[in-house]
């Protein structure tokens, strides 16, 4: 090989890093005394933690880009790391069982490697195992720190405090684009907004790779920012985040403080449907309820409106009977009081043709007697003037011989003159009586018409108030109807006001009771599973193996079944006993 030219002591410095610079060596000599002294440092592998920064792979062998990063996302270190196809085929399908997860980019590891380098392929580490317990842990401690915090900050719960949801009318949905369960979720919700049952706003985001947690904030924070003018400042009655699935890489990126804190200070209630069973995320945890998958959480939607449906409708039935029983009572009231009115009114127009009847008859008979005592006694004077009369004629007439002897024919003349003197005197007594009981009749009759009269004035007013009387009658009937059927309303707001009230009451209380219930039952499903678990381990840990080492004996039939009883032995001649280092045939005494 030939080398270059040695540089003039001009061209080159005396000394380099403390020494004489006399020598020169090729390339891969150096980085063979780089290998060397690597493989002498590092003779086994070293247990190390690593975050994968990229994944590839290539003939059933691994390569990895591995890196190491401070809290603000800095890189402090990055190698490249090969698993082995012999290696990969044991190590990986046993973490991903254990840990639910793939290798991928985002995932911290504990591994174990040994540096080595190459002198043409560089420095990589060459990784024989990996810790599932610390990716695991990683991962439960990354969420204990997160609620711990939360729960510091008294937000931990906040969304889950809010009022259930009552009815579902708007509801604002954050799912990644063409995500796997959204086309499930939107069969189900298209067919309640054709109904007008409800309405569903979309909005999308990532939901894994580095970033998404933000992004989904930004997302959701901007939807319930510009939802006032979309939907007439009502906010949606909750928000639903689903997915539709994934494996535990895919999960992990949800497991976020500031996403978290954004679903526990949301306003509204928030339902989750990430798509997964068995794991849990932070936004599971801190949700107002969470669902496995997204076609669970629409079937719930459309549950809690056919049940809302179903509560008005008795409701709505229930206020309508109290509605016609109160109707009908208020019916029933201005029946009353309309008969009672009428019966009123005919009372009083009888008793008013009664007292104008006895009135023109009370007239009638005091025109009558006064006619009857004025012709009475205009009779009775007549007939005292006239027996006057006749009387003093009489007298006269008896004194005429003895005048008429004393006078002598002197007074014959005198005596006519006194005849003819009492015949004028008897005209004008006749005249004087006769005028006097014309005068008598002609005042009676007066007295007799002004009665009749007046008795026919009374009978006009009367007649003439009854109109007004009976309008007088009709006018409060009809008030009274007003008056009822104003109570009759009253009483009906009332009672729609009541019945609204109790339905509100029964409606929150239903719902406190739901959650409550849902909390528990879930609760007691959490105990259930570990003690399932628990007791499914013990089950485990007493296999035959550690009953055999106690010194039990297992007891078969020469077939190979188990006798358990002494009974269940003696229809046997011979069983077989197994012991821990093998079995050993015995014959049965039946006779004992």
């Amino acid at each position: 090989m030939n080398l270059p030219p040695t540089p003039s002591s001009e061209q080159r410095p005396a000394r380099q890093t403390g020494r004489l610079v006399n020598e020169r060596v090729r390339l891969s000599d150096l980085l063979n005394r780089v290998r060397e002294t690597i493989s002498g440092s590092f003779r086994i592998s070293v247990w190390t933690l690593v975050e994968v920064s990229r994944v590839t792979t290539k003939a059933g062998h691994w390569y990895l880009q591995l890196c190491e990063r401070d809290q603000s996302g800095t890189f402090l270190a990055q190698a490249e790391a090969t698993i082995w196809r012999n290696v990969a085929e044991s190590i990986i399908p046993d973490f991903t069982r254990s840990t639910g997860m793939q290798l991928a980019h985002g995932v911290k590891l504990l591994v174990r490697a040994r540096p080595e380098f190459h002198a043409r392929y560089g420095f990589r580490l060459n990784i024989d195992a990996i810790d599932p317990s610390y990716t695991i842990g990683e991962l439960e401690a990354k969420r204990r720190h997160i609620r711990a915090r939360l729960k510091a900050e008294g937000l931990y719960d906040a969304n889950r405090r809010l009022q259930p949801v009552w009815d579902y009318f708007r509801v604002l949905v954050l799912a990644p684009h063409n995500a796997a369960g959204l086309g499930d979720f939107q069969v189900e919700a298209s067919r309640l907004e054709q109904h007008g049952l409800c309405t569903f706003t979309y909005v999308h985001s990532r939901f894994q790779g580095d970033g998404a947690p933000s992004e989904i904030i930004a997302a959701l924070g901007s939807a319930l920012e510009t939802w006032p003018r979309r939907e007439r400042d009502k906010p949606p009655d909750a928000v639903v985040i689903i997915r539709g699935g994934g494996s535990a890489n895919d999960l992990a990126w949800l497991d976020d403080y500031d996403l978290a804190r954004a679903i526990c200070t949301c306003p509204v209630p928030v339902l989750t449907g990430i798509g997964h069973e068995r794991d849990s995320t932070l936004v599971d945890e801190v949700a107002h309820r969470r669902y496995d998958t997204p076609s669970k959480v629409i079937a719930a939607i459309e549950q809690h409106i056919r049940q809302r449906a179903a509560d008005a409708e008795a409701a709505f039935q229930e206020l309508g009977a109290r509605v016609r029983e109160i109707t009908t009572a208020a019916h029933r009231r201005a029946e009353a009081a309309r008969n009672n009115l009428l019966e009123a009114s005919v009372r009083h127009l009888e008793t008013s043709q009664r007292r104008s009847y006895q009135l023109y008859s009370d007239v009638n008979h005091r025109a009558r007697a006064g006619l009857r005592e004025s012709s009475h006694l205009a009779v009775t004077a007549y007939t005292d003037i006239r027996v006057a009369t006749q009387a003093k004629v009489a007298s006269m007439a008896a004194c005429l011989p003895t005048l008429f002897s004393q006078v002598g024919s002197g007074a014959t003349r005198k005596l006519s003159a006194a005849s003819e003197a009492s015949r004028k005197a008897m005209a004008d007594v006749q005249l004087h009586a006769t005028r006097t009981l014309h005068t008598t009749r002609i005042g009676t009759q007066t007295t007799l018409t002004t009665l009749l009269l007046e008795a026919r004035r009374s009978a006009s007013a009367i007649s003439q108030r009854l109109p007004a009387l009976l309008s007088h009658v009709t006018v409060s009937v009809r008030q009274a109807l007003g008056d009822a059927r104003s109570a009759t309303e009253r009483d009906i707001e009332h009672v729609k006001g009541s019945a609204s009230r109790a339905s509100e009451e029964y409606r929150e209380d239903v719902a406190r009771s739901f959650s409550s219930i849902t909390h528990d039952a879930y609760r007691i499903l959490q105990q259930s599973s570990i003690a399932g678990e628990t007791l499914m381990r013990e089950i485990v840990a007493q296999g035959p193996d550690k009953t055999l080492r106690r010194g039990f004996v297992v007891v078969r039939t020469p077939t190979g079944h188990p006798v358990t009883t002494a009974a269940a032995a003696r229809t046997q001649d011979n069983v077989d006993l197994q012991f821990l280092d093998g079995a050993v045939n015995a014959q049965i005494n039946n006779e004992a």
